[in-house]
């Protein structure tokens, strides 16, 4: 039997093949894998891997008014501790580190930069932390606060939510993720938030007509 996710009262079914079907077919190899590694230090982003989370995500991030918080650390990334867990933590502690990360999503919204682009760049730092604040994730979790800092971290609440209420699915495809990357290619682990992500963004796709995923995986 498949596992699978409720959302609200909507189950996220076969999440495993879609999982796989988004490590194979979509951003993980760009994104997840190279992005993540591109830059080990953990208090910089890099131009490399603002390059690759463009290409990977489709995005239009400019690199222009992104420039001055690229190769070189970053106050604000600094100060969020590497280790913090969006699903795992205990609230005390999550709610410290999320105060941290409102502030790091604050200072990289400049103009021509929303939460999504700057969530997509930190997840990169801290992918057990961070929740992209993508159009489709925001709809189908209900969030349509203006864009900015608030806004990121009521996505990251929310899926923190969904993750709490899927404990025992979600550390089953935590396992499972985790077992599959090794199999496609060399792992970079998926966090259980990041797992959530992909998970709701797909459930968008599919049913808005994406050329892949609408295939895949007809409604």
């Amino acid at each position: 039997m498949s596992i699978e996710i409720d959302l609200d009262g909507q189950t996220i079914a076969h999440c495993e093949r879609k999982l796989s079907d988004f490590i194979a077919n979509d951003a993980y190899e760009l994104y997840d894998r190279q992005g993540v590694r591109a830059e080990p230090r953990p208090d910089v982003i890099s131009r490399h891997q603002l390059r690759l989370m463009n290409a990977a995500m489709r995005a239009r991030a400019s690199v222009r008014a992104l420039q001055p918080f690229l190769d070189a650390p970053l106050p604000e990334l600094a100060r969020i501790p590497t280790p913090v867990d969006l699903i795992g933590f205990p609230a005390t502690e999550l709610d410290l580190a999320l105060d941290l990360l409102h502030a790091a999503v604050a200072r990289l919204c400049v103009p021509m930069i929303k939460d999504t682009a700057a969530t997509k760049l930190l997840y990169l730092k801290r992918p057990a932390l961070v929740a992209i604040s993508d159009t489709y994730v925001r709809s189908r979790l209900g969030i349509d606060s203006p864009p900015g800092p608030d806004r990121a971290i009521a996505v990251a609440r929310a899926i923190r939510t969904v993750g709490l209420a899927n404990s025992a699915p979600l550390a089953a495809l935590k396992s499972y993720c985790d077992g599959t990357t090794k199999l496609i290619i060399d792992a970079v682990p998926l966090s259980k938030a990041r797992i959530l992500d992909i998970l709701i963004w797909v459930e968008h796709a599919r049913a808005s007509g994406h050329p892949f995923w609408s295939r895949a995986h007809p409604l």
